[in-house]
């Protein structure tokens, strides 16, 4: 057992599986790097295997994307590239998108949401919204409909919950499973206590709205935690949390994004500016090179990128590691 003056809860989130039958077993998800390159390898597997096997017609793989938040349809988005720039003329990978929700990217606003749905359609992509997954196998998923949907990629993105460690904590939760904190931060009857980030469930005092489990999220309350304990340690006063809602993007593909801005402070999820297409996208560029440390590194960043997207197609798509079944000699 390890003794503790002051204790900062960030543990995070963890993929929630909604107690569906099998998606635990049989998913990909694309939450974590180490998770990503196995899906990497996977796709790049399963098409080496479908045009080894493919008839003269060609063949088909489907691959399945479960939510419509930002990571399915980035996802969704990128595979569409992948399609295009990688898949040769004798295979054709299909991609399916399932949302339960009536309308993708539910933290947008209906514009965006219809902005990015016209885009990932035109892009080839099967959106089916108001679908829920109910099983999932081997061969495929099934839908509440009754529809079964036959793939062995189940790429799942249709959220997460707090980690499991809130449960072993005993303390007060949401029914998602989040620590309930203070305005300060502080967990209630633990004054040395605090948590931030996906663990820790946040209202703002001004709008009563609880704040997403989003990455600025986290880094805005992990920074506040760290300052509160310092305060503790200099006797001075807590401050409470105050969130500074910086907008939302989604990339859907080379060349297209939606994005969101507020134009000046005001309640989390109210925005005033719009952005879709290239716009949008350089604008997502714009803000990633900014947020790097050093001049140096926005400089080579920038002409990576641009390179990039003035030569690359399909140039990385390299297995790292070997096929199951060695190819055979010529």
């Amino acid at each position: 057992m390890l003794g503790f003056d002051y204790l900062i809860l960030a543990a995070g989130a963890q993929t929630g599986f909604f107690g569906i039958t099998g998606i635990r077993e049989t998913q990909l998800a694309a939450l974590h790097a180490d998770r990503c390159y196995g899906l990497r390898n996977h796709l790049l597997k399963t098409l080496e295997r479908a045009a080894k096997a493919a008839s003269p017609e060609g063949a088909r793989i489907t691959t399945v994307v479960v939510g419509g938040g930002p990571t399915g349809v980035e996802t969704a988005g990128a595979l569409t590239s992948m399609a295009h720039e990688v898949v040769g003329p004798v295979v054709t990978l299909a991609v399916e998108l399932i949302e339960a929700a009536p309308r993708l990217l539910g933290g947008f606003t209906p514009r965006c949401s219809q902005l990015a749905l016209t885009d990932l359609r035109r892009r080839g992509v099967d959106v089916r919204l108001g679908h829920t997954v109910t099983a999932a196998d081997a061969h495929g998923i099934t839908l509440a409909s009754g529809e079964h949907i036959e793939t062995d990629t189940i790429i799942w993105a249709a959220g997460v919950q707090a980690n499991a460690l809130s449960h072993a904590l005993g303390i007060k939760l949401t029914r998602h499973g989040q620590i309930v904190v203070d305005p300060k931060l502080r967990v209630p009857d633990h004054p040395q206590v605090f948590a931030a980030g996906d663990l820790a469930a946040i209202t703002q005092l001004r709008y009563q709205r609880p704040l997403p489990m989003l990455a600025p999220v986290a880094i805005q309350t992990g920074r506040h935690a760290g300052e509160q304990v310092a305060r503790l340690i200099e006797a001075r006063p807590l401050r409470a949390f105050r969130y500074r809602d910086k907008g939302l993007m989604a990339v859907l593909g080379r060349g297209d994004a939606v994005a969101e801005l507020p134009l000046f402070p005001t309640a989390p999820g109210r925005y005033h500016l719009r952005f879709g297409g290239r716009t949008a996208w350089l604008l997502w560029l714009g803000v990633h090179i900014v947020y790097l440390i050093g001049f140096r590194n926005r400089l080579k960043v920038l002409i990576d990128w641009a390179w990039s997207y003035l030569t690359s197609r399909g140039a990385g798509a390299i297995l790292l590691e070997p096929l199951d079944t060695p190819p055979t000699a010529p």
